[in-house]
């Protein structure tokens, strides 16, 4: 009985509320815009100067033994060079003094011509990346529009109500409106 009674009463005020709405047309008299500001992203395009030497790899096990044992690969032909002056000088199979000294004496001429060589060129290219950016823009949301109601109740109230689209000062736009 209760729940009837709060239905009832809950019933009542809607359709008493609804009685009162209407429509009814308006003489626009100011038009103002709704601005916003917001924040907004774009790629921005940058060019940059990328340079590079190309290097021999020495990540393979022979040119890691070559690097580390001799130096270079020329300190390594310079070694083989000296050794066998150095066995020519020695007399073929004797002085191992000779052999030694050879080696090391063409071991390191090799890596002196090795280390006086011109680098390898340099090549640059000139790259586009991008950039990600912001910056702040104002819209327009919509319009606050204020004028008179033009009807035989409201004559001459003046209201302002908000719209999607920007109406003519002087036109005449239709407002619902609620009595409460």
């Amino acid at each position: 009985m209760k729940k009837t009674a709060i239905f009832l009463a809950l019933a009542g005020t809607f359709a008493v509320t609804d009685a009162v709405a209407s429509t009814t047309e308006m003489v626009v008299t100011n038009v103002q815009p709704i601005q916003k500001t917001v924040t907004r992203y774009q790629d921005v395009p940058y060019n940059e100067q990328v340079c590079y030497r190309m290097q021999r790899n020495s990540d393979g096990l022979l040119e890691k033994v070559v690097d580390g044992g001799f130096g270079s690969t020329e300190g390594l032909v310079g070694g083989a060079i000296g050794y066998g002056i150095g066995n020519e000088i020695g007399g073929g199979s004797g002085n191992e003094i000779a052999k030694v000294l050879g080696t090391i004496l063409g071991n390191k001429i090799g890596n002196n011509i090795a280390n006086n060589k011109p680098s390898s060129p340099q090549q640059c290219e000139t790259r586009t990346t991008y950039k990600r950016e912001s910056y702040q823009e104002t819209i327009i949301t919509g319009y606050k529009v204020t004028g008179d109601l033009f009807s035989n109740v409201h004559s001459g109230t003046q209201v302002t109500v908000e719209r999607p689209h920007s109406p003519s000062i002087g036109s005449t736009i239709y407002v619902n409106y609620r009595v409460w």
